[in-house]
């Protein structure tokens, strides 16, 4: 019996830029509002806390944290309520990289994973395979309309990653996050344009619309 799945955008999504983008760094190098350290032994973060807002669709999940770097091994400590009030640890792993070390989750099923998903009916945050997650552009007939109705999926996507980011730009130039977005639709335009047959399924439903 093949098992239900569920989608990514209908899912609570938890990343590792919630808890800060240093997680594992200096404290002095550590810049969200969000957070409280608990305790600094020799300029580097030993424990934080704070909380975090994750909204899906019209719905909010407030999480409180506590993050433990000095236990072994390291821990985030999930508070929240969803239905029933729950507490959940999550292992916070490393592996070194270039330019030092980089966190990531480590799911129950021992997989590390940059992302946790908390989908309907599920009591605890989960890698995407353990919430068997999967995407709405995977459910999207791509020769639709001579691909039209995935390339304005594609837009809507790019429109709500917008309305998500708070600052495009810093003292003029483009943030990390805006940087990131301007290349995506970058992408998106290339991919019009180098569709002909989605461009004249456009056009064709402009002039039967009169618009």
């Amino acid at each position: 019996m093949k098992q239900k799945t569920y989608l990514a955008e209908q899912s609570f999504k938890l990343t590792l830029s919630h808890f800060g983008r240093g997680l594992l760094l200096p404290s002095n190098k550590i810049k969200n509002e969000n957070l409280y350290f608990l305790s600094r032994e020799a300029g580097e973060l030993v424990g934080s806390s704070g909380y975090i807002n994750l909204k899906k669709n019209n719905e909010r999940l407030n999480l409180i944290f506590n993050v433990d770097l000095n236990n072994t091994p390291k821990l985030i400590v999930l508070s929240y309520t969803n239905r029933q009030n729950i507490k959940q640890e999550i292992i916070l792993s490393e592996s070194v990289a270039t330019f030092g070390v980089r966190p990531y989750f480590e799911c129950g099923c021992g997989r590390n994973a940059s992302v946790l998903y908390l989908t309907k009916g599920q009591n605890s945050f989960k890698c995407r395979t353990c919430s068997r997650i999967t995407y709405e552009s995977t459910r999207i007939n791509k020769q639709s309309l001579n691909g039209l109705v995935y390339i304005m999926h594609k837009l809507t996507k790019l429109a709500n990653k917008r309305e998500q980011i708070q600052r495009m730009y810093h003292a003029g130039h483009p943030t990390r996050k805006g940087q990131v977005l301007m290349s995506e639709y970058e992408a998106w335009q290339k991919e019009v344009f180098n569709n002909k047959e989605a461009l004249a399924s456009a056009h064709a439903m402009l002039l039967n619309h009169n618009i």
